[in-house]
């Protein structure tokens, strides 16, 4: 024997009692003003706490050798895409920024960073351009930061470019 059990009845209304939760709403009124004054709170010791960041950027050029028909892209440092990291992110470069800037070597390895600026020109040609940029807590410091690096970098990396400009 089997028992059929009836089926739901899906088209039934159900009401929604609000005034149930505007009264309890009402009742547990410290509830929600709790809740803002614990967020402003928050929020204050936040933005008192908070230390500001600085960051600079610098653009570097580092050019790209093409033989002497024109047509053909020498190998070089220039043409590596990684040279540019490498060379920023060099335990000597990190040290010897660091003596120059003031910056600690520690403080610069985790606020230096490298990117390529992407240009008008086809996927197959190396970039030319690349943006260095260095984040800290000093503003001064950041900036000679920055500047080292990208005068770092340029000496490395940027023979062709240099002659170049002459």
């Amino acid at each position: 024997m089997s028992s059929t059990r009836p089926e739901p009845d899906l088209d039934a209304e159900r009401e929604v009692d609000l005034g149930r939760y505007l009264d309890a709403l009402v009742a547990r009124w410290w509830l929600p003003l709790l809740g803002l004054v614990v967020g402003v709170a928050l929020g204050y010791l936040l933005a008192v706490g908070g230390k500001e960041v600085y960051r600079a950027q610098a653009t570097v050029y580092v050019g790209t050798p093409y033989g002497p028909g024109g047509n053909a892209t020498l190998q070089s440092l220039a043409t590596n895409p990684n040279s540019v990291g490498r060379i920023a992110r060099g335990q000597e470069t990190i040290e010897r920024v660091a003596q120059e800037s003031g910056m600690s070597p520690r403080e610069l390895r985790a606020g230096v960073s490298t990117r390529a600026v992407k240009s008008g020109a086809p996927k197959t040609a190396p970039n030319q351009l690349y943006a260095v940029s260095v984040k800290g807590d000093r503003r001064g410091e950041v900036n000679a930061a920055t500047a080292a690096i990208a005068e770092r970098i340029v000496d490395e990396v940027g023979g062709y470019a240099r002659l170049k400009r002459q």
